[in-house]
């Protein structure tokens, strides 16, 4: 993505800035190492058992930045962050600890 370019909606740019990303990522890591990892990761969670208790459920976001504020919490520790709102009753957490088109970071 061209950083002097400012055009389209903050949506347009992040679309854009992602699929290069990923463009990127396709070159830099082999399948078969991308592969290898997943079979390597520990087991996913079931996200939507954990909504599916017989009360609210919550949803909790952690980010460092959002477009619209910018920073929202300097310094952000992700893991940290997550015990405290798990602690609190989040079901979920949504982690998003790129800042990308969320601040300077």
């Amino acid at each position: 993505m061209n950083a002097h370019a400012n055009t389209g909606t903050v949506l347009d740019r992040i679309l854009e800035a992602r699929r290069a990303e990923v463009d990127h990522r396709k070159k830099v890591l082999p399948e078969t190492a991308l592969k290898y990892g997943v079979k390597a990761a520990p087991p996913v969670r079931d996200f939507a058992a954990a909504l599916s208790h017989d009360a609210i459920n919550v949803i909790s976001e952690l980010k460092p930045a959002s477009p619209s504020r910018g920073i929202i919490r300097d310094p952000f520790d992700a893991a940290e962050l997550g015990k405290s709102l798990a602690a609190a009753g989040a079901a979920a957490l949504l982690c998003s600890p790129k800042a990308s088109f969320s601040g300077d970071r």
